[in-house]
């Protein structure tokens, strides 16, 4: 033992915790990457494509999807049970900083779509023409507007977004808005009972695909607000390391995905029913989801609650994309086995550990600021500090000091700091000023 440890167990003062040099790195473990297995071939082939153009890998197979499950939304359906049924819906967050690479995928995946899609200001023309438009909305959605859309087509609308936050932010706000953008995941119907207007406003089918990028840390902001975890909870996210790697002469092959888009946008609106042994599957699946949520807790419990639904629709999207790949020309009815065993591993293996990754790795504002608190430390190189150095110096008077205690017992239990007792102080001269041990392994 050092000698200045051996003196400070004379002292009485208890060691170090194991240093945490995770709250150093900032505490994100090795992203789970997107299993590309899950997409059929030309698919695949389109997500390696645009991921050769400094694109995340993960990034591109995730707007390959979106793209996919705006083609038809809640026109078809997973046919679960009598009083169950899934939506081809999906809500999905590109999670990285700025040139991450989320709005290359989202305009990459934008350049088929367009093929296919009537602009969301023309719907009124689309709907005369063909009376089955599918809807894209890049920029504000409010509750209105998306009421006035959504009956337009009958598969409900995509909102693709660079910024998802300002976005949630409005929409977790008010607790009736709220319930009925749930009910837009959902595929339900909506009421809005104080909604402006002398009447309740219903809203039929009401469906509702998203696509969008969210900086990491701008989601506990949206955590904090009112409601924000309902909606988090809703959303697959994506948070891969940004490409390193890339070439100029990457051309993704668009007229093979174009043509399967196009198959999937005229699809007649029907149900998807697992087969015998699909369903069996399901079924001994359904108590692992309801372990896992027991055995989480808060926005990631709810997350988990969600899996079940999430499950049925990825096997349901495996299911369409495959048959829009090719070449039969009866509409896909069945989801089989193979579809459903992918979306398990989907979701298993790259969308549980990148919920996790959001939910604890950019966790809260306290981890951001004890990094903080920690980096500077390791720079000054100090013996011990002070409550009010750390408040002034480290965090540049950003908090108050009860928010600087609860700061310091994170670094505490991040074995960073440990406290020093104080000698009490003679007279009427107040306390001694708190002070506290810097790990001199913080600088190794």
């Amino acid at each position: 033992m050092p000698l200045a440890e051996q003196h400070a167990k004379l002292l009485g003062i208890a060691p170090f915790a194991p240093l945490d040099r995770r709250l150093l790195e900032g505490g994100r473990p090795t992203p789970a990457p997107f299993p590309l297995d899950f997409l059929p071939p030309a698919w695949r082939a389109w997500a390696r494509a645009v991921a050769r153009a400094w694109v995340p890998l993960d990034f591109a197979a995730h707007a390959a999807l979106a793209a996919a499950s705006a083609m038809v939304g809640r026109n078809l359906q997973v046919d679960i049970t009598t009083q169950w049924a899934e939506p081809l819906l999906l809500w999905q967050a590109l999670v990285g900083g700025p040139s991450s690479g989320k709005s290359a995928a989202m305009t990459a995946a934008l350049r088929l779509v367009d093929t296919v899609r009537p602009k969301a200001d023309e719907a009124a023309k689309a709907k005369e023409e063909d009376g089955d438009p599918v809807l894209f909305v890049l920029g504000d959605l409010d509750m209105r507007r998306a009421a006035a859309l959504n009956a337009a087509s009958p598969r409900g609308l995509t909102l693709w977004r660079d910024d998802l936050v300002e976005w949630l932010g409005s929409a977790a706000g008010d607790a009736a808005l709220r319930d009925a953008w749930r009910a837009a995941w959902s595929g339900h119907d909506a009421t809005l009972r104080h909604f402006p207007g002398p009447l309740p406003m219903e809203i039929a089918g009401f469906g509702l695909g998203i696509l969008g990028g969210l900086r990491p840390e701008r989601l506990p902001a949206l955590l904090d607000e009112d409601g924000g975890e309902d909606l988090a909870a809703c959303f697959l996210y994506a948070w891969p390391e940004p490409a390193i790697g890339g070439g100029l002469d990457a051309v993704p092959d668009e007229d093979t995905i174009s043509r399967a888009l196009r198959r999937l946008l005229h699809l007649p609106p029907g149900l998807l029913a697992f087969s015998p042994e699909a369903r069996a599957l399901f079924e001994s699946l359904l108590p692992d989801f309801r372990l896992s949520m027991r055995a989480a807790d808060g926005v990631e419990a709810a997350w988990i609650g969600k899996g079940a639904n999430t499950l049925a629709r990825l096997a349901g999207l495996r299911s369409v994309m495959e048959w829009a790949e090719g070449g039969s020309t009866a509409p896909p009815t069945v989801i089989d086995t193979p579809h459903l065993e992918a979306a398990w591993a989907l979701w298993m293996d790259h969308l549980l550990p990148n919920a996790r990754a959001a939910f604890d790795g950019i966790a809260s504002e306290r981890d951001r600021l004890a990094r903080r608190a920690a980096l500077w430390l390791k720079r000054q190189a100090s013996d011990d500090v002070s409550r009010e150095a750390i408040r002034r110096e480290a965090l540049s008077e950003r908090v108050n000091a009860e928010r600087t205690d609860d700061i310091i017992v994170r670094l505490e239990k991040a074995g960073v700091l440990r406290r020093v007792p104080m000698p009490e102080r003679d007279g009427n001269k107040g306390r001694p000023p708190l002070r506290w041990q810097v790990n001199p392994e913080l600088s190794r």
